[in-house]
């Protein structure tokens, strides 16, 4: 199979030393799936820049989707660290709540998405694993609260940025209810907003499908 020429792959060959274009090179790896190119260049920033949040971020990313929790961990706490600004604070610790819940640990997840939202209590991601959370959990009424909260802050930001959230979120409680037409609808509207992690919303949506046998 030929590669794809990605314009921002391309930056590095012209600076080698350029952590910014190293960095966008790297995300792009991570999204599409050259997880081992990502973390080359990650490791590269960082021997260079070692305080550099963007590249310790998709550097523990690429671990979460190579299911390398542990790791993964130790770097996002690597990047707390070293982050000051409170939204910084906060995606850090959305993150690690994120691969809690990935394990299936529930409470330590709920705890970092306490401490995320302390931080920062508009991060939608935040929110978003929040309900997710609370949905796992089965505690619908504070799922209910805290998707109002959600489409609040997702209104303040205006536009559709970011409105793939509530789409999924949507599409998950459809389909714990088991209403899977309303859970297919709901994730391909998340998709149709183009997210950036087009993969897990594509992933969501052809489970839903295979639940209403439409396979």
């Amino acid at each position: 199979m030929g590669s794809v020429a990605y314009p921002a792959l391309q930056l590095s060959h012209l600076n080698p030393t350029d952590v910014n274009s190293l960095d966008s090179k790297a995300e792009i790896q991570l999204y599409i799936g050259a997880y081992d190119e990502a973390i080359s260049n990650c490791e590269r920033i960082l021997a260079m820049k070692p305080d550099f949040l963007s590249a310790k971020s998709i550097l523990a990313q690429t671990f979460v989707q190579q299911g390398k929790y542990s790791k993964a961990m130790q770097m996002f706490n690597d990047y707390l660290q070293f982050a000051s600004p409170p939204k910084f604070r906060s995606k850090g610790h959305t993150d690690k709540a994120n691969v809690y819940f990935l394990a299936g640990d529930l409470q330590n997840a709920a705890n970092a998405i306490r401490q995320a939202l302390e931080q920062d209590s508009s991060n939608v991601a935040a929110l978003w694993l929040k309900a997710r959370i609370l949905l796992r959990s089965g505690d619908r009424d504070a799922l209910s609260k805290t998707m109002e909260v959600l489409d609040q802050a997702l209104l303040a930001l205006g536009g559709l940025d970011d409105r793939w959230f509530w789409y999924h979120l949507q599409g998950e409680v459809a389909a714990r209810d088991l209403d899977f037409e309303k859970a297919i609808a709901s994730f391909q509207n998340a998709i149709d907003l183009s997210p950036w992690d087009r993969s897990f919303y594509t992933v969501a949506l052809a489970d839903a499908y295979v639940l209403a046998g439409q396979v």
